[in-house]
Protein backbone atom coordinates (compact mmCIF):
# COMPACT_ATOMS: atom_id res chain seq x y z
CA UNK A 1 0.00 0.00 0.00
CA UNK A 2 1.05 3.60 -0.59
CA UNK A 3 0.24 4.49 2.99
CA UNK A 4 0.99 2.63 6.21
CA UNK A 5 0.13 2.80 9.85
CA UNK A 6 3.72 3.73 10.68
CA UNK A 7 3.49 6.79 8.46
CA UNK A 8 0.33 7.86 10.29
CA UNK A 9 2.09 7.47 13.63
CA UNK A 10 5.13 9.43 12.43
CA UNK A 11 2.93 12.30 11.28
CA UNK A 12 1.10 12.28 14.58
CA UNK A 13 4.34 12.41 16.55
CA UNK A 14 5.75 15.33 14.58
CA UNK A 15 2.51 17.27 15.07
CA UNK A 16 2.61 16.84 18.84
CA UNK A 17 0.05 14.07 18.84
CA UNK A 18 1.74 12.25 21.71
CA UNK A 19 3.03 15.30 23.56
CA UNK A 20 0.33 15.46 26.26
CA UNK A 21 -1.10 11.98 26.29
CA UNK A 22 -4.83 11.72 26.87
CA UNK A 23 -6.82 8.55 27.37
CA UNK A 24 -7.40 8.43 23.61
CA UNK A 25 -3.68 8.89 22.96
CA UNK A 26 -2.90 6.00 25.29
CA UNK A 27 -5.31 3.73 23.42
CA UNK A 28 -3.72 4.77 20.13
CA UNK A 29 -0.25 3.91 21.43
CA UNK A 30 -1.62 0.58 22.60
CA UNK A 31 -2.96 -0.06 19.10
CA UNK A 32 0.44 0.71 17.61
CA UNK A 33 2.08 -1.70 20.05
CA UNK A 34 -0.32 -4.49 19.09
CA UNK A 35 0.27 -3.70 15.43
CA UNK A 36 4.03 -4.02 15.93
CA UNK A 37 3.39 -7.45 17.46
CA UNK A 38 1.30 -8.51 14.46
CA UNK A 39 -2.01 -8.75 16.34
CA UNK A 40 -4.40 -7.00 13.96
CA UNK A 41 -7.54 -7.81 15.95
CA UNK A 42 -6.30 -6.23 19.18
CA UNK A 43 -4.76 -3.32 17.28
CA UNK A 44 -8.10 -2.49 15.68
CA UNK A 45 -9.87 -2.78 19.04
CA UNK A 46 -7.42 -0.35 20.63
CA UNK A 47 -7.67 2.11 17.74
CA UNK A 48 -11.46 1.89 18.05
CA UNK A 49 -11.19 2.81 21.73
CA UNK A 50 -8.93 5.76 20.85
CA UNK A 51 -11.44 6.85 18.24
CA UNK A 52 -14.32 6.72 20.72
CA UNK A 53 -12.42 8.76 23.33
CA UNK A 54 -11.51 11.47 20.83
CA UNK A 55 -15.10 11.73 19.65
CA UNK A 56 -16.23 12.24 23.25
CA UNK A 57 -13.90 15.23 23.58
CA UNK A 58 -14.74 16.41 20.05
CA UNK A 59 -11.09 16.32 19.09
CA UNK A 60 -11.94 15.74 15.46
CA UNK A 61 -8.39 15.72 14.15
CA UNK A 62 -7.33 12.88 16.43
CA UNK A 63 -10.68 11.20 15.79
CA UNK A 64 -9.84 11.30 12.08
CA UNK A 65 -6.32 9.93 12.69
CA UNK A 66 -7.68 6.93 14.60
CA UNK A 67 -10.30 6.32 11.90
CA UNK A 68 -7.69 6.53 9.14
CA UNK A 69 -5.51 3.98 10.95
CA UNK A 70 -8.40 1.52 11.23
CA UNK A 71 -9.51 2.06 7.63
CA UNK A 72 -5.99 1.45 6.35
CA UNK A 73 -5.87 -1.78 8.32
CA UNK A 74 -9.18 -2.90 6.86
CA UNK A 75 -7.91 -2.02 3.38
CA UNK A 76 -4.76 -4.06 3.99
CA UNK A 77 -6.93 -6.97 5.13
CA UNK A 78 -9.01 -6.55 1.94
CA UNK A 79 -12.14 -5.75 3.95
CA UNK A 80 -13.49 -2.93 1.82
CA UNK A 81 -16.95 -2.96 3.36
CA UNK A 82 -15.59 -2.37 6.87
CA UNK A 83 -13.25 0.37 5.63
CA UNK A 84 -16.12 2.10 3.84
CA UNK A 85 -18.43 1.83 6.85
CA UNK A 86 -16.05 3.35 9.38
CA UNK A 87 -15.12 6.26 7.11
CA UNK A 88 -18.77 7.07 6.35
CA UNK A 89 -19.59 6.92 10.07
CA UNK A 90 -16.73 9.29 10.83
CA UNK A 91 -17.80 11.79 8.21
CA UNK A 92 -21.30 11.77 9.69
CA UNK A 93 -19.84 12.69 13.11
CA UNK A 94 -17.52 15.50 12.03
CA UNK A 95 -19.12 18.89 11.31
CA UNK A 96 -18.22 20.61 8.04
CA UNK A 97 -18.07 24.19 9.24
CA UNK A 98 -14.46 25.32 9.73
CA UNK A 99 -11.66 25.11 7.20
CA UNK A 100 -9.95 22.47 9.37
CA UNK A 101 -13.09 20.32 9.43
CA UNK A 102 -13.58 20.69 5.68
CA UNK A 103 -10.01 19.49 5.16
CA UNK A 104 -10.68 16.44 7.34
CA UNK A 105 -13.69 15.62 5.17
CA UNK A 106 -11.45 15.90 2.10
CA UNK A 107 -8.97 13.44 3.61
CA UNK A 108 -11.74 11.02 4.53
CA UNK A 109 -13.14 11.17 1.00
CA UNK A 110 -9.65 10.39 -0.26
CA UNK A 111 -9.56 7.34 2.00
CA UNK A 112 -12.95 6.27 0.70
CA UNK A 113 -11.80 6.70 -2.89
CA UNK A 114 -8.80 4.48 -2.21
CA UNK A 115 -11.09 1.76 -0.84
CA UNK A 116 -13.31 1.89 -3.92
CA UNK A 117 -10.43 2.00 -6.40
CA UNK A 118 -8.05 -0.59 -4.96
CA UNK A 119 -10.06 -2.82 -2.62
CA UNK A 120 -13.64 -3.16 -3.84
CA UNK A 121 -12.90 -2.44 -7.51
CA UNK A 122 -15.56 0.24 -7.98
CA UNK A 123 -13.92 3.01 -10.03
CA UNK A 124 -17.21 4.88 -10.55
CA UNK A 125 -17.58 5.29 -6.78
CA UNK A 126 -13.90 6.20 -6.51
CA UNK A 127 -14.37 9.01 -9.03
CA UNK A 128 -17.29 10.38 -7.01
CA UNK A 129 -15.29 10.19 -3.76
CA UNK A 130 -12.23 11.92 -5.24
CA UNK A 131 -14.47 14.58 -6.82
CA UNK A 132 -15.99 15.31 -3.41
CA UNK A 133 -12.50 15.45 -1.89
CA UNK A 134 -11.54 18.09 -4.45
CA UNK A 135 -14.68 20.08 -3.62
CA UNK A 136 -13.93 19.94 0.11
CA UNK A 137 -10.38 21.19 -0.49
CA UNK A 138 -11.78 24.05 -2.55
CA UNK A 139 -14.22 24.94 0.23
CA UNK A 140 -11.32 24.82 2.70
CA UNK A 141 -9.39 27.33 0.58
CA UNK A 142 -6.93 24.72 -0.70
CA UNK A 143 -8.18 24.17 -4.23
CA UNK A 144 -4.86 25.03 -5.87
CA UNK A 145 -2.61 23.12 -3.49
CA UNK A 146 -0.70 19.86 -3.78
CA UNK A 147 -3.35 18.18 -1.65
CA UNK A 148 -5.96 18.94 -4.30
CA UNK A 149 -3.50 17.94 -7.02
CA UNK A 150 -3.17 14.51 -5.41
CA UNK A 151 -6.93 14.03 -5.66
CA UNK A 152 -6.83 15.04 -9.32
CA UNK A 153 -4.19 12.37 -9.95
CA UNK A 154 -6.18 9.79 -8.01
CA UNK A 155 -9.30 10.61 -10.00
CA UNK A 156 -7.36 10.45 -13.26
CA UNK A 157 -6.25 6.90 -12.42
CA UNK A 158 -9.86 5.97 -11.66
CA UNK A 159 -10.89 7.41 -15.04
CA UNK A 160 -8.27 5.19 -16.68
CA UNK A 161 -9.84 2.15 -15.02
CA UNK A 162 -12.99 3.04 -16.96
CA UNK A 163 -10.99 3.78 -20.14
CA UNK A 164 -12.07 7.42 -19.93
CA UNK A 165 -8.68 8.65 -21.03
CA UNK A 166 -9.51 12.19 -22.10
CA UNK A 167 -10.96 12.94 -18.68
CA UNK A 168 -7.82 11.41 -17.19
CA UNK A 169 -5.63 13.70 -19.29
CA UNK A 170 -7.62 16.75 -18.18
CA UNK A 171 -7.06 15.94 -14.51
CA UNK A 172 -3.36 15.17 -14.84
CA UNK A 173 -2.68 18.41 -16.71
CA UNK A 174 -4.38 20.37 -13.91
CA UNK A 175 -2.33 18.52 -11.29
CA UNK A 176 0.95 19.10 -13.14
CA UNK A 177 0.15 22.81 -13.42
CA UNK A 178 -0.32 22.98 -9.64
CA UNK A 179 2.92 21.11 -8.99
CA UNK A 180 4.91 23.32 -11.35
CA UNK A 181 3.45 26.44 -9.75
CA UNK A 182 4.36 25.18 -6.27
CA UNK A 183 7.87 24.40 -7.49
CA UNK A 184 8.90 22.11 -4.64
CA UNK A 185 7.46 18.80 -5.80
CA UNK A 186 9.98 15.92 -5.52
CA UNK A 187 11.16 14.73 -8.97
CA UNK A 188 9.90 11.18 -8.49
CA UNK A 189 6.42 12.41 -7.58
CA UNK A 190 6.24 14.75 -10.56
CA UNK A 191 7.59 12.05 -12.87
CA UNK A 192 4.77 9.70 -11.84
CA UNK A 193 2.29 12.34 -13.00
CA UNK A 194 3.96 12.45 -16.40
CA UNK A 195 3.84 8.65 -16.51
CA UNK A 196 0.07 8.72 -15.93
CA UNK A 197 -0.28 11.42 -18.58
CA UNK A 198 1.83 9.56 -21.13
CA UNK A 199 -0.13 6.35 -20.67
CA UNK A 200 -3.42 8.16 -21.25
CA UNK A 201 -2.11 9.90 -24.37
CA UNK A 202 -0.92 6.54 -25.73
CA UNK A 203 -4.40 5.10 -25.31
CA UNK A 204 -5.83 8.13 -27.11
CA UNK A 205 -3.28 7.55 -29.90
CA UNK A 206 -1.82 11.02 -29.41
CA UNK A 207 1.62 9.55 -29.68
CA UNK A 208 3.74 12.71 -29.94
CA UNK A 209 2.19 14.04 -26.74
CA UNK A 210 2.61 10.64 -25.10
CA UNK A 211 6.33 10.46 -25.91
CA UNK A 212 6.89 14.04 -24.77
CA UNK A 213 5.26 13.31 -21.42
CA UNK A 214 7.00 9.97 -20.90
CA UNK A 215 10.42 11.25 -21.90
CA UNK A 216 10.06 14.25 -19.59
CA UNK A 217 9.03 12.01 -16.72
CA UNK A 218 11.95 9.70 -17.42
CA UNK A 219 14.39 12.62 -17.46
CA UNK A 220 13.17 13.77 -14.04
CA UNK A 221 14.35 10.56 -12.36
CA UNK A 222 17.59 9.94 -14.23
CA UNK A 223 19.67 11.51 -11.45
CA UNK A 224 17.92 9.43 -8.78
CA UNK A 225 19.07 5.97 -7.64
CA UNK A 226 18.06 3.19 -10.00
CA UNK A 227 14.51 1.98 -9.26
CA UNK A 228 11.63 0.07 -10.79
CA UNK A 229 10.24 3.38 -12.05
CA UNK A 230 13.10 3.65 -14.56
CA UNK A 231 12.08 0.30 -16.06
CA UNK A 232 8.39 1.24 -16.08
CA UNK A 233 9.15 4.36 -18.10
CA UNK A 234 11.15 2.32 -20.62
CA UNK A 235 8.20 -0.08 -20.89
CA UNK A 236 5.68 2.73 -21.36
CA UNK A 237 7.83 4.39 -24.04
CA UNK A 238 8.19 1.00 -25.72
CA UNK A 239 4.41 0.52 -25.62
CA UNK A 240 3.95 3.91 -27.28
CA UNK A 241 6.30 2.92 -30.11
CA UNK A 242 4.68 -0.50 -30.37
CA UNK A 243 1.24 1.08 -30.81
CA UNK A 244 2.70 2.89 -33.84
CA UNK A 245 4.26 -0.35 -35.17
CA UNK A 246 7.72 1.10 -34.57
CA UNK A 247 8.78 -2.24 -33.23
CA UNK A 248 12.56 -1.81 -33.31
CA UNK A 249 12.28 1.30 -31.14
CA UNK A 250 9.86 -0.54 -28.88
CA UNK A 251 12.27 -3.47 -28.57
CA UNK A 252 15.17 -1.18 -27.72
CA UNK A 253 13.22 0.35 -24.82
CA UNK A 254 11.97 -3.03 -23.59
CA UNK A 255 15.57 -4.27 -23.53
CA UNK A 256 16.58 -1.23 -21.45
CA UNK A 257 13.74 -1.93 -19.06
CA UNK A 258 14.75 -5.58 -18.78
CA UNK A 259 18.30 -4.60 -17.88
CA UNK A 260 17.04 -2.39 -15.05
CA UNK A 261 14.72 -5.09 -13.70
CA UNK A 262 17.47 -7.70 -13.79
CA UNK A 263 19.85 -5.38 -11.98
CA UNK A 264 17.28 -4.73 -9.25
CA UNK A 265 15.50 -8.08 -8.90
CA UNK A 266 17.48 -10.66 -10.81
CA UNK A 267 15.65 -12.99 -13.19
CA UNK A 268 12.45 -13.07 -11.14
CA UNK A 269 8.86 -13.84 -12.16
CA UNK A 270 7.22 -10.51 -11.40
CA UNK A 271 9.65 -7.91 -12.75
CA UNK A 272 12.18 -9.45 -15.11
CA UNK A 273 9.56 -11.69 -16.76
CA UNK A 274 7.20 -8.76 -17.31
CA UNK A 275 9.82 -7.06 -19.46
CA UNK A 276 10.81 -10.33 -21.12
CA UNK A 277 7.18 -10.90 -22.17
CA UNK A 278 7.09 -7.46 -23.80
CA UNK A 279 10.27 -8.36 -25.69
CA UNK A 280 8.64 -11.57 -26.91
CA UNK A 281 5.61 -9.58 -28.03
CA UNK A 282 7.82 -7.21 -30.01
CA UNK A 283 9.53 -10.10 -31.80
CA UNK A 284 6.11 -11.60 -32.55
CA UNK A 285 4.87 -8.32 -34.03
CA UNK A 286 7.92 -8.23 -36.29
CA UNK A 287 7.17 -11.77 -37.49
CA UNK A 288 10.23 -13.27 -35.80
CA UNK A 289 8.28 -16.24 -34.48
CA UNK A 290 11.29 -18.30 -33.44
CA UNK A 291 12.81 -15.59 -31.26
CA UNK A 292 9.40 -14.78 -29.81
CA UNK A 293 8.83 -18.41 -28.86
CA UNK A 294 12.30 -18.73 -27.31
CA UNK A 295 11.60 -15.61 -25.24
CA UNK A 296 8.23 -16.88 -24.04
CA UNK A 297 9.78 -20.23 -23.19
CA UNK A 298 12.32 -18.47 -20.96
CA UNK A 299 9.44 -16.80 -19.12
CA UNK A 300 7.63 -20.12 -18.69
CA UNK A 301 10.80 -21.75 -17.38
CA UNK A 302 11.08 -19.07 -14.68
CA UNK A 303 7.36 -19.37 -13.88
CA UNK A 304 7.78 -23.11 -13.33
CA UNK A 305 10.37 -22.40 -10.64
CA UNK A 306 8.65 -19.38 -9.07
CA UNK A 307 5.08 -18.56 -10.19
CA UNK A 308 4.26 -14.87 -10.62
CA UNK A 309 2.43 -13.07 -7.83
CA UNK A 310 -0.36 -12.22 -10.26
CA UNK A 311 -1.46 -15.56 -11.66
CA UNK A 312 -3.69 -13.81 -14.20
CA UNK A 313 -0.51 -12.87 -16.10
CA UNK A 314 -0.11 -16.50 -17.09
CA UNK A 315 -3.20 -16.49 -19.33
CA UNK A 316 -2.04 -13.81 -21.83
CA UNK A 317 1.40 -15.42 -21.90
CA UNK A 318 -0.09 -18.79 -22.87
CA UNK A 319 -2.20 -17.09 -25.55
CA UNK A 320 0.94 -15.46 -26.94
CA UNK A 321 2.67 -18.84 -27.01
CA UNK A 322 -0.34 -20.32 -28.83
CA UNK A 323 -0.38 -17.54 -31.42
CA UNK A 324 3.36 -17.86 -31.97
CA UNK A 325 3.09 -21.60 -32.52
CA UNK A 326 0.41 -20.98 -35.12
CA UNK A 327 2.74 -18.50 -36.79
CA UNK A 328 5.29 -21.32 -36.97
CA UNK A 329 2.69 -23.72 -38.39
CA UNK A 330 2.63 -25.85 -35.24
CA UNK A 331 -1.16 -25.92 -35.01
CA UNK A 332 -1.53 -29.11 -32.99
CA UNK A 333 0.77 -27.81 -30.30
CA UNK A 334 -1.08 -24.49 -30.31
CA UNK A 335 -4.37 -26.30 -29.69
CA UNK A 336 -2.81 -28.16 -26.77
CA UNK A 337 -1.59 -24.87 -25.27
CA UNK A 338 -5.08 -23.37 -25.65
CA UNK A 339 -6.62 -26.35 -23.89
CA UNK A 340 -4.16 -26.05 -21.03
CA UNK A 341 -4.77 -22.29 -20.82
CA UNK A 342 -8.55 -22.80 -20.61
CA UNK A 343 -8.07 -25.47 -17.96
CA UNK A 344 -5.86 -23.12 -15.95
CA UNK A 345 -8.35 -20.24 -16.33
CA UNK A 346 -11.28 -22.26 -15.03
CA UNK A 347 -9.28 -24.03 -12.30
CA UNK A 348 -7.39 -21.04 -10.91
CA UNK A 349 -10.10 -18.42 -11.34
CA UNK A 350 -13.32 -20.43 -11.63
CA UNK A 351 -16.02 -20.88 -14.21
CA UNK A 352 -17.48 -17.68 -15.66
CA UNK A 353 -14.41 -15.67 -14.62
CA UNK A 354 -12.90 -12.82 -16.57
CA UNK A 355 -9.97 -15.09 -17.40
CA UNK A 356 -12.32 -17.67 -18.94
CA UNK A 357 -13.90 -14.86 -21.00
CA UNK A 358 -10.43 -13.86 -22.21
CA UNK A 359 -9.86 -17.41 -23.40
CA UNK A 360 -13.17 -17.52 -25.27
CA UNK A 361 -12.33 -14.22 -26.98
CA UNK A 362 -8.94 -15.65 -27.94
CA UNK A 363 -10.55 -18.80 -29.34
CA UNK A 364 -12.98 -16.60 -31.26
CA UNK A 365 -10.08 -14.82 -32.96
CA UNK A 366 -8.43 -18.15 -33.77
CA UNK A 367 -11.66 -19.52 -35.26
CA UNK A 368 -12.18 -16.36 -37.33
CA UNK A 369 -8.66 -16.58 -38.75
CA UNK A 370 -9.35 -20.21 -39.72
CA UNK A 371 -12.55 -19.18 -41.53
CA UNK A 372 -14.77 -20.87 -38.90
CA UNK A 373 -17.12 -17.93 -38.49
CA UNK A 374 -19.93 -19.79 -36.72
CA UNK A 375 -17.47 -20.95 -34.07
CA UNK A 376 -16.07 -17.44 -33.80
CA UNK A 377 -19.55 -16.09 -33.09
CA UNK A 378 -20.20 -18.74 -30.45
CA UNK A 379 -16.94 -18.09 -28.65
CA UNK A 380 -17.35 -14.30 -28.68
CA UNK A 381 -20.96 -14.51 -27.49
CA UNK A 382 -19.76 -16.69 -24.63
CA UNK A 383 -17.08 -14.15 -23.73
CA UNK A 384 -19.61 -11.31 -23.87
CA UNK A 385 -22.15 -13.15 -21.72
CA UNK A 386 -19.56 -13.88 -19.02
CA UNK A 387 -18.42 -10.25 -18.88
CA UNK A 388 -22.00 -8.98 -18.79
CA UNK A 389 -22.89 -11.38 -15.97
CA UNK A 390 -19.93 -10.23 -13.87
CA UNK A 391 -20.62 -6.51 -14.33
CA UNK A 392 -17.45 -5.96 -16.36
CA UNK A 393 -16.85 -2.30 -17.24
CA UNK A 394 -17.39 -1.71 -20.96
CA UNK A 395 -13.91 -0.69 -22.05
CA UNK A 396 -11.86 -1.00 -25.22
CA UNK A 397 -11.46 -4.73 -24.67
CA UNK A 398 -15.24 -5.14 -24.55
CA UNK A 399 -15.47 -3.06 -27.71
CA UNK A 400 -13.12 -5.52 -29.37
CA UNK A 401 -15.56 -8.35 -28.64
CA UNK A 402 -18.44 -6.37 -30.13
CA UNK A 403 -16.34 -5.64 -33.20
CA UNK A 404 -15.35 -9.31 -33.53
CA UNK A 405 -19.01 -10.36 -33.47
CA UNK A 406 -19.78 -7.80 -36.16
CA UNK A 407 -16.94 -9.06 -38.34
CA UNK A 408 -18.06 -12.68 -37.99
CA UNK A 409 -21.61 -11.75 -38.96
CA UNK A 410 -20.24 -9.87 -41.96
CA UNK A 411 -18.39 -12.95 -43.19
CA UNK A 412 -21.60 -14.96 -42.76
CA UNK A 413 -23.39 -12.36 -44.91
CA UNK A 414 -25.72 -11.45 -42.04
CA UNK A 415 -25.29 -7.77 -42.77
CA UNK A 416 -28.02 -6.34 -40.52
CA UNK A 417 -26.59 -8.03 -37.43
CA UNK A 418 -23.07 -7.10 -38.50
CA UNK A 419 -23.95 -3.41 -38.66
CA UNK A 420 -25.67 -3.52 -35.27
CA UNK A 421 -22.60 -4.85 -33.47
CA UNK A 422 -20.15 -2.68 -35.40
CA UNK A 423 -22.23 0.38 -34.56
CA UNK A 424 -22.20 -0.60 -30.87
CA UNK A 425 -18.42 -0.95 -31.03
CA UNK A 426 -18.09 2.41 -32.77
CA UNK A 427 -20.23 4.21 -30.19
CA UNK A 428 -18.28 2.67 -27.33
CA UNK A 429 -14.95 3.63 -28.90
CA UNK A 430 -16.19 7.19 -29.44
CA UNK A 431 -17.25 7.40 -25.83
CA UNK A 432 -13.89 6.08 -24.60
CA UNK A 433 -11.37 7.52 -27.03
CA UNK A 434 -13.05 10.35 -28.98
CA UNK A 435 -14.39 10.57 -32.51
CA UNK A 436 -11.00 10.73 -34.26
CA UNK A 437 -9.51 7.57 -32.77
CA UNK A 438 -8.42 4.85 -35.22
CA UNK A 439 -10.64 2.30 -33.47
CA UNK A 440 -13.70 4.34 -34.44
CA UNK A 441 -12.76 4.31 -38.12
CA UNK A 442 -11.98 0.61 -38.04
CA UNK A 443 -15.23 -0.38 -36.33
CA UNK A 444 -17.32 0.29 -39.42
CA UNK A 445 -14.65 -0.76 -41.87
Amino acid sequence: MIRSILVVVAVCMTSGFLSAQSKGDAYFQEGKNWLDKGNNEKAIKAFQSARAEHLKTQNYYRYYIATDAIAIMYQTLNNGQAAEQIVNETMANIPATTFEQLELHAKLKDNLGYTYLTVTGEPEKAIDAYSQAITFYERAGKGGTKSAALELINRSIAYQELSQFQLSVNDVLKAIAIHEKEGDTPPDELSSNYYTLGFAYTQLQEFDKALTALQKGNELIQSLPKSENHALFYAAIGDCYSAQNKNQLALRNYESGKAVMEELYGKDADHYCAMLTLIGDAHKKMGDWERALLTYQEVLTIYQKIPPTKLENIIPLMMSVSNTMRGLGRTDQAITVDEQAMLFATTAFGKNSQQEAEMYYHLGVVAYNRGEYDKSLAYNFKAQSILDATGYVKDGYYGGILEAIGMAYQELRTIDQSLIYKQQAKELYQQLFGVNHAYVAAALG
